[in-house]
């Protein structure tokens, strides 16, 4: 439990802008360890994952360049089209999962005297004691209606006499 308050620590750290090498280095390796990321680390994640994977791509790309003699205009050009996309993607992550964190807000279930019902069972309970108050009603405005069928029968026998 200690570990996932430092971790929170430094992931706040790290998106402030005040983390060290070390720190980050932690981070990296907290990602790349551990499968079971708390749901409000996952865009945290995805821009780590997607460091590594575009790490990957430019070494590869600095790899080529060393080995083929490119020109430093065209790698220059391909570090700066990476970065602008690993720039887009980790604008839209952040975005996606704040967008999703708004969406799940506690759900309404039921007003019940003014005040809002967030729990489902609360709200299923209390709409049955409303349907069952409300069949009380009902089956005791119609027991004066058995008393009127009992008249309309002795009518009918009247007037078939």
């Amino acid at each position: 439990m200690e570990y996932h308050n430092d971790i929170n620590i430094l992931i706040d750290k790290y998106l402030q802008g005040l983390t060290s090498l070390k720190e980050e280095l932690e981070i990296k390796e907290y990602f790349a360890s551990n499968n079971n990321i708390p749901k409000k680390h996952l865009a945290v994640k995805m821009m780590f994952d997607f460091y590594k994977s575009e790490q990957q791509a430019v070494s590869k790309v600095q790899m080529e360049d060393i080995v083929g003699n490119s020109s430093t205009k065209r790698r220059t050009l391909i570090v700066s089209v990476l970065s602008i996309a690993a720039s887009i993607l980790l604008i839209l992550s952040i975005a996606l999962f704040q967008q999703q964190d708004k969406f799940e807000e506690e759900q309404i279930y039921a007003y019940i005297n003014g005040k809002a019902v967030t729990d489902k069972e609360i709200a299923i309970i209390e709409t049955k004691k409303a349907l069952l108050t409300i069949s009380n009603n009902l089956n005791e405005g119609t027991k004066n209606l058995t008393y009127l069928q009992k008249i309309n029968k002795a009518q009918e026998i009247k007037i078939s006499n």
